[in-house]
């Protein structure tokens, strides 16, 4: 069994001669194991894949506009009014 390798304070992983664990918070959050997984890219070791993996979780997902709030912000500017702010304070 392998040693638990830390990548940053939240993520950490085990790599194994079939695979490899990714931890959250120094619990088991994914487990990639063969012959059940393919790794993210078959030229790379098990634990250049596991960083590929935590990597990928790391990545902020795109904002989500809203069409009509935007619409709505782009006419009070050409207008010069002030629109009251959404539920999220923004």
């Amino acid at each position: 069994m392998g040693d638990l390798t830390p990548y940053d304070e939240t993520y950490s992983y085990r790599v194994f001669d079939d695979g490899y664990d990714i931890y959250m918070n120094n619990v088991k959050y994914i487990t990639q194991r063969i012959p059940y997984d393919k790794p993210m890219d078959a030229n790379k070791s098990w634990e250049e894949n596991a960083i590929l993996q935590i990597e990928s979780m790391l990545v902020p997902p795109e904002p989500v506009i809203d069409p009509l709030r935007a619409d709505l912000d782009f006419m009070a500017l050409m207008l010069d009014i002030d629109l009251p702010s959404d539920e999220k304070g923004e």
